[in-house]
């Protein structure tokens, strides 16, 4: 089977209690490569503005692998940063990042400073890795804190 030129790699996050979340992408890569190698550079942007830790990853090949550090704040998994996005067709897409780092947000502790380091850095990888499902760029719209509310508690077994 052939793989094609946009994959989808899915990441397993877990919080500083051990509860577990989860985020995927389309990322843009060349035939036959593995995905996880051309998102490889995003994992200290994400550690950046989630103090949550990939904890597992699956793309083209499996791997159970922690790739970031783990730090404590005021947040836990079901705090995510929402960061919204539109493809070239005006579809518009969210991605969550569970665990925020607070450091990323404004005043208003909601909306993210537009000015922060990480945050500027975060929106320049995605818009120059994520495509929307016809391949074409993708432009991010707005950054914002959210909660799940519904969110079951899972305790990731391999920290038990």
């Amino acid at each position: 089977m052939a793989v094609g030129v946009i994959q989808k790699a899915i990441f397993k996050v877990a919080d500083n209690d051990g509860t577990i979340g989860s985020f995927s992408l389309d990322i843009a890569t060349d035939a036959g490569s593995d995905p996880l190698d051309s998102f490889s550079a995003m994992y200290a942007l994400f550690n950046a503005v989630s103090d949550a830790k990939i904890v597992g990853q699956i793309g083209q090949t499996a791997d159970n692998e922690e790739v970031s550090a783990l730090d404590t704040n005021v947040y836990d998994i079901r705090d995510k940063l929402e960061v919204g996005y539109v493809g070239s067709q005006n579809d518009h897409h969210k991605l969550e990042i569970g665990d925020l780092d607070p450091a990323i947000l404004g005043a208003d502790k909601e909306h993210v400073d537009p000015t922060n380091t990480e945050w500027m850095a975060l929106v320049t990888a995605i818009e120059g890795n994520v495509v929307d499902k016809t391949g074409a760029a993708v432009r991010v719209t707005y950054g914002k804190r959210t909660r799940s509310r519904n969110l079951t508690r899972k305790v990731n077994p391999e920290t038990t």
